[in-house]
């Protein structure tokens, strides 16, 4: 698991992260109108740069804290780029179990997992 936090200065460090990932968090602030709107510039350059079939999953973080972005805003965005959607709390855990259950259940190398074993 890796965390870039966002930053622009490790931009370059990313596609490494990224290749042959089989999960990929995009992470916003929901007390942060600007992280939501920087979201689109990330999207895109994670879907450029992953040329895997690597599930993306928005996540919409510190739910504790007074929301200026709506579930609503987060959930349309995740269904116009086709990713799963999540609210959670990292600081009092709210969601994240949730969160990561969810993910790794529908996550691809999971199944062909399950697939191999079974016809073993």
């Amino acid at each position: 698991m890796w965390d870039s936090a966002g930053l622009e200065r490790y931009r370059a460090l990313i596609p490494s992260y990224v290749r042959g990932a089989s999960l990929i968090f995009i992470i916003y602030d929901v007390s942060s109108v600007e992280t939501f709107n920087n979201l689109g510039t990330w999207i895109n350059f994670i879907k450029q740069v992953n040329t895997d079939n690597s599930m993306i999953i928005l996540c919409g973080n510190k739910t504790d804290l007074q929301r200026k972005v709506t579930s609503k805003e987060g959930r349309d965005l995740a269904n116009k780029e086709n990713m799963m959607f999540f609210e959670v709390s990292a600081k009092s855990g709210e969601n994240v179990n949730k969160m990561m259950y969810s993910c790794i259940a529908n996550c691809h190398f999971l199944n062909n997992f399950k697939s191999e074993t079974k016809s073993n």
